[in-house]
């Protein structure tokens, strides 16, 4: 079983078509969706929305140590250009020098993919000061799993879709979801070697 962890259903939908998710009702999960291999949760932007959706969804759902999980998410860069595809090997909470790098497995994924350093902040960045990528909610995620025995197989992904040259205020829903769109073989396929990887069905 592969658990899929994203902020917005705009991020999600690459998933939900490549994979005929079915929406899950009568529980608490208004935004879950599965099929027989895949698990999909739309967490809800940022560390404290993540964080409980998370806590509450490895508290209801019937998750098992073996499982496979991925964070799939956009973030912004000064590094990377645009459109880039990234594979995550830690995460630290950006500003914060006392936070140890929580680093995981590298992710069974194509290895042509930059490994990156994600820098999780409170509010969307606009400085991009330093190396690597940065998100809203990774390292609330891995906190959550490694509190739940997770984190072993817990992989991210993440798309440039901010920087510099393009801040993330003159950007809207819509341009995100085209690039989503436009992205979305590529991030799907991140996912079909994560199934693989776990011996789980893929449709075809």
């Amino acid at each position: 079983m592969l658990n899929l962890l994203v902020a917005h259903h705009a991020e999600a939908v690459p998933f939900i078509e490549r994979y005929r998710l079915s929406k899950r009702s009568g529980d608490n999960h208004p935004d879950y969706f599965e099929n027989a291999s895949i698990r999909l949760l739309i967490t809800g932007q940022g560390e404290d929305r993540s964080r409980v959706s998370t806590t509450r969804f490895c508290q209801s759902a019937p998750v098992s140590r073996g499982e496979g999980w991925l964070n799939f998410g956009l973030a912004g860069s000064s590094t990377f250009s645009v459109g880039t595809l990234t594979r995550g090997y830690a995460v630290t909470r950006s500003g914060d020098n006392n936070l140890a790098l929580a680093k995981w497995p590298t992710m069974p994924s194509d290895q042509s993919l930059p490994e990156v350093l994600i820098r999780s902040t409170h509010d969307p960045e606009q400085r991009y000061l330093d190396s690597g990528v940065y998100d809203m909610e990774a390292f609330a995620l891995y906190d959550v799993l490694s509190g739940h025995h997770h984190q072993s197989k817990f992989w991210i992904c993440k798309l440039v879709s901010d920087g510099p040259d393009r801040p993330l205020t003159n950007l809207n829903k819509r341009d995100l979801g085209r690039l989503i769109q436009k992205k979305a073989q590529s991030i799907t396929v991140q996912s079909d070697i994560l199934l693989r990887s776990l011996n789980a069905q893929i449709p075809e």
